[in-house]
């Protein structure tokens, strides 16, 4: 989860895209 959000740029912005 930390490297997937750190690649996408910030955990905020990941978890967005991702959810």
């Amino acid at each position: 989860k930390v490297v997937e959000d750190d690649v996408n740029g910030s955990d905020e912005e990941s978890k967005r895209t991702r959810t």
